[in-house]
């Protein structure tokens, strides 16, 4: 005979610390299907799905509960619900000549003990019509009213509230309360009502006021005063956000300023909190869907890592962990850039578009990468596999200009977001333009004061007395026409930067939170 189901709400309300991974639950599963996994984050729930989001090591079974383990640690602020969510359905099926098993008949209400737990807790976690229980425990929702809007009292119940009409009398009261103070603030005993203009200037002004018409004019002037006043206040707190710019956490802009506004920074690679901006963790790390992957290494010049359909771009950053040792040269701390070879393998280079590492000794155990958009601080893969990190890296775009991402248009498809592409200069020609040279000849000058020359064969013979060449003279000897031809010749490096742009350098910013 099995125990009775002990009655509980089969719910768990966690607000767990950032970087948890344990999320425990205290009632009985007996299936991964027999739950459900919510999570509260930046203002919204959304459902986590098995077994991407969560996994079960333990619980499954057991009548005092279990655990459920995160993929990917939680943030500060996030809320989690652990919730039985069984489907009805029955477990037995009796036939007519067949005999009772007392262990199917007890499964059945055991599952049926569940469903019926989780119909009271959804009962009285809904709003409630009236009539209703009141030792429930619910909220009681009015007879609905047309064009009203609901509101807590001071009992903690809904009742019907002001309609438009309402609201909008309410927001002319309100003016009008504020015209009657202005009218005040302008009256002086001893003069009577005036007006000033913003340089203490008097434009203008009105006596005591006892006829009710005048005193009507006197509060629709004063209120018109105090809805420039207002209309001014909100010009003002609209140029504040305006240059403080709006945003998501995570986003890019430029600025004329020198120094960004408040929630801004510059975009230079340095190292900010998770806990303190865990919007721009889910835009650069989780938002992205990274997982741990695993992967082989050879012991090679260059090095081959292998992970079949590995998806990398060229310059992705990746984080290296292992349960044993890597090989000589690679570590665990630094963030390496992705050179892809094919689908299935890469290089990896300590910089980017860098040389490929090259690796040498021994290794064991084995070995995961985690990739990031703009790289990661201190990081570890905590229970199953999720990345507990205190820190990653803002983008670093400095210097470069910004390049719209192809996003599937099909002409630049090995690049990912956020990495960078290095510079080239497209194969083109260059002309050279030389004038050809018409068929000429060319003299050459001797000296002959030397009594000396050369003979047929090339060796050297002296001059005699009786040679018509003696004495001092210059002798001139024509040589054999060269004919027409075109000289050729070779162009250079063009130096001056072939691939740059016509430019201007602002400051590129990004938003935190």
């Amino acid at each position: 005979m099995t125990d009775v189901v002990p009655f509980n709400e089969r719910i768990a309300y966690l607000q767990p610390a950032a970087a948890t991974l344990a999320l425990p639950f205290a009632f009985p599963l007996d299936t991964v299907g027999d739950v459900r996994v919510r999570r509260f984050r930046y203002g919204r729930w959304a459902t986590l799905g098995y077994p991407a989001d969560y996994h079960f090591p333990d619980g499954l079974g057991d009548d005092d509960g279990g655990t459920v383990y995160l993929r990917m640690g939680s943030l500060a602020g996030d809320a989690y619900l652990v919730e039985g969510f069984e489907e009805p359905h029955r477990v037995s099926d009796y036939q007519v000549k067949g005999g009772v098993a007392s262990g199917n008949v007890n499964a059945d209400f055991n599952r049926l003990t569940r469903l019926t737990q989780e119909a009271t807790r959804a009962g009285r976690l809904a709003l409630k019509r009236v009539p209703g229980d009141d030792d429930a425990g619910g909220n009681y929702l009015p007879v609905p009213e047309a064009g009203r809007i609901l509101l807590w009292d001071e009992n903690g119940q809904l009742v019907n509230g002001p309609d438009a009409d309402d609201i909008a009398k309410a927001q002319e009261y309100a003016e009008r309360a504020e015209g009657v103070e202005a009218a005040r603030a302008l009256t002086y005993p001893e003069t009577g009502p005036e007006i000033y203009d913003a340089g203490g200037r008097k434009i203008g002004g009105l006596e005591e006021a006892t006829d009710p018409d005048q005193a009507v004019t006197l509060g629709q002037l004063a209120g018109l005063l105090a809805q420039i006043a207002d209309l001014q206040q909100r010009v003002e707190d609209a140029e504040e956000v305006i240059a403080e710019g709006g945003g998501a956490p995570g986003d890019l802009k430029y600025t004329t300023r020198t120094t960004p506004p408040a929630t801004w920074s510059k975009a230079d690679g340095e190292l900010i909190s998770v806990s303190a901006n865990p919007g721009c963790y889910a835009a650069w790390v989780t938002g992205d869907g990274n997982t741990a992957q695993n992967f082989t290494v050879s012991i090679a010049n260059p090095a081959v890592f292998t992970k079949n359909g590995h998806g990398l771009k060229n310059g992705t950053r990746l984080r290296l962990f292992t349960s044993g040792s890597l090989p000589t040269v690679l570590a665990t701390g630094i963030d390496y850039y992705v050179i892809p070879i094919d689908a299935n393998t890469f290089h990896l280079a300590v910089d980017f578009e860098g040389t490929p590492l090259a690796t040498s000794g021994g290794q064991s155990g084995t070995h995961k990468y985690f990739a990031s958009r703009y790289g990661l601080g201190d990081a570890t893969l905590g229970g199953g596999d999720a990345l507990v990190v205190t820190q990653i890296n803002k983008p670093d775009h400095r210097g470069l200009p910004l390049r719209a991402l192809d996003a599937g248009k099909g002409i630049d498809l090995a690049r990912g977001q956020g990495t960078r592409q290095g510079g080239a200069v497209a194969a083109h020609p260059h002309s050279l333009a030389m004038s050809a040279v018409s068929d000429h000849a060319h003299s050459t000058t001797m000296n002959l004061n030397s009594r000396r020359g050369l003979n047929s064969g090339g060796a050297q013979v002296s001059w005699s007395s009786g040679d018509s060449y003696d004495g001092n003279a210059t002798g001139v000897f024509g040589t054999s026409n060269a004919g027409g031809h075109t000289p050729t010749g070779t162009v250079g490096n063009t130096l001056g930067g072939e691939n740059r742009m016509p430019n201007a350098a602002e400051l590129l910013i990004v938003k935190l939170g």
